[in-house]
């Protein structure tokens, strides 16, 4: 299966679907009710072709389908093919991070692999108290041990004006060493 073939079968129907909403204006012609007709026929196959490549949860032969048939759909099948696009790189990235793990620890062959640094932050740093002090207000019993800054040194810029900041704890592991 390529992520390649999803999308040019998802390409077909949503111009399919197009054409439908075309010919349905205009559905008292009998030309356009055969286009209509041959269009619904090529959604379902092309539906058919798409379930076939992805084979869904709780599926079985009695099921039945629901055609791909309008834009609400076709969005989620395409946010379906990016997760999949996701998931296929982060498994070459873990399953990498497995080739050498005596001379690369896994954690960070991963930052590697996304081009990312981790700089542990002093506690009077700006930012760092910034963290501190929200941490706090969140959850005051929690204690800090220590504030880490991941640089990711992607060539893709931030989009202008939009910034986030995030948070979490870590209890264990390596990053949780004061």
């Amino acid at each position: 299966m390529t992520l390649t073939k999803l999308r040019k079968i998802l390409d077909k129907i949503s111009q399919c679907v197009k054409d439908n909403a075309v010919f349905i204006r205009k559905i008292t012609e009998s030309d356009n009710q055969n286009k209509f007709f041959t269009k619904t026929q090529e959604i379902y196959d092309l539906t058919n072709e798409l379930y076939y490549l992805v084979p869904q949860q709780g599926f079985s032969s009695i099921t039945k389908i629901r055609p791909i048939n309008d834009e609400e759909s076709i969005k989620a099948w395409r946010t379906k093919i990016l997760d999949i696009k996701n998931l296929e790189v982060i498994n070459r990235i873990l399953a990498g991070s497995q080739l050498e793990p005596s001379t690369t620890h896994p954690l960070q062959y991963i930052y590697n692999s996304l081009n990312c640094e981790i700089t542990r932050l002093e506690k009077n740093d700006l930012l760092a108290q910034y963290l501190i002090r929200g941490m706090h207000s969140a959850a005051p019993h929690v204690p800090i041990s220590a504030i880490y800054r991941l640089n990711n040194h992607s060539p893709v810029p931030a989009r202008k004006g939009e910034k986030q900041l995030l948070y979490h704890g870590i209890t264990t592991g390596p990053c949780s060493a004061s």
